[in-house]
């Protein structure tokens, strides 16, 4: 199971999601939990992608997106057009016998001028007619619209960015408005019990921070055991692509626990940290090896805040 939530910000778009992929081995009949899945990652200078599903055919059709686009430069209009073609082709193109189901979350932002491209933006968001589209009921951040134009986006806010999914097998597009949460997840309908919150993030500040607290409240509350390990949180905006970092205290019997997510600039590698025991746990992106069979959770963070709060008291 995998949660990925995104919102398109009048300063770039955010992507989070947690860190655990499940997988059979090869004999079909155990199931492995492995909280060491990069599932947000840069896709290029200007744009975000998630995913959730099948973690084999997700690796096999970012990869190959990857390898197309290394050293190729594509505006992100351009970039959705011909993403839903390539992965359509290259996914139709895997066995049937281990096709499985993956939808990717892509969030672009639109670097300097809109290069006269408005009219091609403004068809983009007007596609909004996604299943996984939550209509707001009431402004937002006091905007007087439900779901703005890009003129009136873009003149009133600045904002330059758009967010979509995809799905296999057709891979459509479907498109998210601004100021529009976005959620995708596979099993136990994890996207309609999402869709239920998201008022609640437009009714104080929108930040990195908040998002991580609210994703992990929200594992909590929904009992989602098969989401695990620490959230990974990626920000697109016209400045580049930034990662969030954090650390998490949890006082124990009068001990600081102090966990957190740690990114190397310089590799780009994503790692979990427990800095009380010492113990390290590295992100694999899905295209590299799944690793041992067996299973290896970072539980470091739940653990802690379980054995920190009064018995029978909220998480």
């Amino acid at each position: 199971m995998t949660m990925v939530a995104g919102c398109s910000l009048p300063s770039g778009v955010i992507i989070a999601t947690d860190s655990r992929i499940t997988f059979k081995l090869p004999n079909g009949d155990v199931l492995c939990r492995r909280d060491t899945g990069r599932k947000v990652f840069p896709l290029t200078a200007d744009t975000i992608v998630g995913f959730a599903g099948d973690c084999t055919v997700a690796g096999n059709l970012l990869h190959g997106a990857a390898r197309q686009l290394d050293g190729r430069q594509r505006d992100p209009v351009s970039l959705s057009m011909w993403l839903p073609r390539f992965l359509r082709r290259r996914y139709s193109a895997i066995g049937s016998a281990s096709k499985g189901q993956v939808v990717f979350m892509v969030g672009s932002a639109l670097s300097g001028r809109l290069g006269g491209r408005e009219t091609e933006i403004e068809a983009f968001l007007a596609t909004g007619d996604s299943p996984d589209f939550v209509p707001m009921q009431e402004p937002r951040h006091g905007l007087p619209w439900g779901k703005p134009d890009i003129r009136s986006w873009t003149e009133c806010m600045g904002a330059r960015n758009i967010l979509y999914t995809v799905r296999s097998p057709d891979f459509t597009p479907r498109v998210y408005a601004p100021l529009q949460f976005a959620a995708i997840g596979t099993g136990a309908d994890v996207r309609e019990r999402l869709h239920r919150a998201p008022l609640s993030l437009y009714q104080r500040d929108f930040t990195d921070h908040y998002v991580n607290d609210y994703m992990h409240r929200f594992r909590v509350d929904e009992a989602l055991t098969d989401c695990g390990g620490l959230n990974q949180i990626l920000f697109v905006s016209t400045k580049g692509v930034s990662v969030t970092t954090f650390t998490r205290s949890v006082f124990v019997d009068g001990r600081e626990v102090r966990i957190g997510m740690e990114h190397d600039q310089a590799t780009g590698a994503l790692t979990q940290v427990n800095h009380s025991t010492g113990r390290r746990l590295a992100l694999d992106y899905p295209w590299d090896p799944l690793g041992t069979s067996t299973d290896e959770l970072f539980d470091d963070l739940e653990e802690a805040m379980a054995a920190a709060r009064p018995k029978g008291g909220r998480p």
